[in-house]
C-alpha cells in the first residue's frame, strides 16, 4: 500500500519535469588547464604578457600610444572551423568568469561594464556586436560575483541569431575587462584573468501540443499504476 502512495505520489513531479522549457547545451568549453596552451586564443590592442599560466588565460593592458587604443580584447581566429548548432536550436550566451587587478596590483571589488563587449564573426561582414555601453545591449549582459575577486560574466547572444540564424560561430572577439572606476579604458598595467570561456546554445522548447500528449500519456500510466 506504501509503494503505491508512493507512486501516486510522485505523479505531479513526473509531470513538471515534461514542462515546455529549453535546455542549454555547450557548444564550445574552453578551460585553460594546460601552461603555455592558449586554445586558440590570441590577445590584441596593446596586451603585454598574454599567457595560459596556473588555469587561466592572463594578460596586462599595455602602455597605449593614445587613450583610444588602449582596449586590450581577445580573439579567436576560427574561420575555418566554425562552431556550429543544431538546425532547430537557437545560440543562448556566451559566459566567462574574470578578475582583474588594479596596476598597483589590487583585485578590482566592482565589476565596471564599460567598455565590455563581444563580437561574433568579427572582421566578416555579417559580424554581429554587442556593446555593452549600448542602452539596448545592455540587459544583455549580466554579472555574479563568483569568489576571489572572480566574476562570471553572461553575454545573451540573441542579436546574433536575429543577424544570422542559420549561421555558425567565428572569429569570436571578447572585451573581458572594462574602465577601471572613474577612467575611460583599462589602466595601463591593469591585469586581467580569465577562467574559462564558454558558449552555449539552446533547442526549441517543445510545442505545446506535444507537451500536452506527453502529459496525458503520463497521467493514464500513473494512474493504472495506482490502481494496480
Amino acid at each position: 500500500m506504501m509503494k503505491r502512495l508512493q507512486r501516486c505520489l510522485v505523479a505531479p513531479a513526473a509531470l513538471c519535469s515534461l514542462s515546455g522549457t529549453a535546455s542549454a547545451e555547450t557548444v564550445a568549453d574552453f578551460q585553460f588547464e594546460s601552461a603555455g596552451n592558449t586554445l586558440g586564443w590570441t590577445a590584441s590592442n596593446t596586451v603585454d604578457h598574454f599567457a595560459a599560466d596556473g588555469g587561466m588565460l592572463v594578460g596586462t593592458a599595455g602602455m597605449p600610444v593614445s587613450a583610444a587604443n588602449n582596449d586590450p580584447f581577445l580573439f579567436l581566429p576560427n574561420k575555418a572551423a566554425p562552431f556550429t548548432r543544431a538546425a532547430d536550436a537557437r545560440w543562448d550566451a556566451l559566459t566567462f568568469r574574470v578578475r582583474e587587478t588594479d596596476p598597483a596590483g589590487k583585485v578590482i571589488e566592482t565589476f565596471n561594464f564599460n567598455g565590455l563587449l563581444v563580437i561574433v564573426n568579427h572582421g566578416l561582414r555579417s559580424a554581429t556586436t554587442i556593446d555593452a555601453n549600448k542602452a539596448a545591449d545592455a540587459p544583455l549582459f549580466t554579472s555574479v560575483a563568483s569568489g576571489d575577486g572572480f566574476y562570471t560574466v553572461t553575454v545573451d547572444l540573441e542579436p546574433f541569431n536575429a543577424m544570422k540564424p542559420n549561421g555558425g560561430v567565428n572569429n569570436l572577439r571578447i572585451d573581458p575587462i572594462g574602465s577601471l572606476p572613474g577612467d575611460a579604458s583599462p589602466a595601463s598595467g591593469s591585469t586581467f584573468e580569465v577562467d574559462f570561456i564558454t558558449v552555449t546554445d539552446t533547442a526549441p522548447a517543445p510545442e505545446p501540443g506535444a507537451v500536452s500528449l506527453l502529459s496525458l500519456g503520463a497521467l493514464a500510466l500513473m494512474k493504472r499504476r495506482c490502481t494496480a
